[in-house]
């Protein structure tokens, strides 16, 4: 071991080097370096410091490598499909914190006519996450339950209805409904759920335009019943939601993926949604650490 090779190798004057490893011996309190006439070796304690430097040094290099594997990983685009055509779509607030968070990874959304087309494009490969009712089982793919919603009665700010929290199912009995078209599947699910109540609505007018409904209901021609989350914000102020005693109505929702992605941006953005409040949901509780990442 030799300082005068070590100060060539390191570009520095030996009066450097020797000035560096004094101070390195003054920093942990014990001599390093054994000096005599035939050169310098290292002590006891001076192998006990090298054989931990390598191993930190290491470590040093590994995490470096990781963290760059993970920056190179954390990009790509997203696609996120759900069955919310014809309604207001709650996430544009996800979407732009999102993007802030993460700008390598690109996030879109597809809306579908139905829950089912949903789970075929994600089997598919041509949504990554989708967003449907909590379902059986579809093959090929994971679920994870996500939040819930209830669905809301929608009347008009001017209708006798709008100055009281609650009403009864009997006082809803021949009320005009403004209903999506037959098919839909949200009108499916809510009529499906009514009618083990044994109510079933009488739709005045059909669409599949959720502005259209609203705008009606706005008006005084009827009254509508839409999911919480698919309310555009702007659109209350000529509508007043309200309660029916009778009825307890949850829905839940879950997030679905193939099983055989495992990348970190699909992981990172199915978390994001997972652990991110959205207007009109309850996020279901969990430790969103707990989802598995494997």
């Amino acid at each position: 071991m030799n300082f005068t090779r070590a100060s060539e190798e390191l570009h520095l004057s030996q009066s450097a080097v020797s000035q560096q490893i004094k101070s390195l011996e003054n920093a942990v309190g014990v001599e390093l370096f054994q000096r005599g006439g035939f050169g310098v070796s290292l002590t006891k304690a001076g192998g006990v410091f090298l054989r931990h430097a390598d191993k930190i040094l290491s470590l040093g290099e590994e995490m470096r490598r990781e963290i760059e594997t993970r920056s190179h990983e954390l990009a790509g685009r997203i696609t996120i499909g759900g069955a919310t055509r014809g309604l207001y779509n709650p996430y544009f607030e996800l979407y732009k914190a999102f993007q802030i968070r993460f700008p390598d990874i690109e996030l879109t959304f597809q809306s579908e006519y139905s829950s089912q087309k949903v789970m075929t494009k994600v089997a598919s490969g041509e949504i990554d996450i989708g967003i449907v009712p909590e379902t059986h089982p579809f093959p090929g793919v994971e679920s994870v339950q996500y939040a819930d919603y209830r669905p809301r009665i929608i009347v008009s700010k001017n209708h006798p209805f709008a100055s009281r929290k609650v009403v009864s199912e009997s006082e809803l009995e021949w009320e005009r409904w403004i209903c999506f078209e037959s098919g839909n599947p949200n009108r499916e699910a809510v009529e499906s759920t009514l009618a083990n109540y044994d109510f079933h609505p009488k739709c005045r007018f059909e669409t599949n335009d959720g502005s259209l409904i609203l705008t009606m209901v706005a008006h005084g021609e009827g009254i509508t019943c839409l999911p919480s989350w698919g309310i555009d914000i702007a659109a209350r102020s000529g509508v007043v939601e309200i309660d029916v005693e009778e009825w307890e109505i949850v829905f839940r929702l879950c997030l679905i993926y193939r099983a055989d992605r495992n990348d970190s941006a699909l992981r990172t953005a199915r978390n994001y949604i997972l652990e991110s409040p959205v207007h009109g949901l309850e996020l279901v509780e969990r430790n969103v650490d707990n989802v598995s990442d494997d």
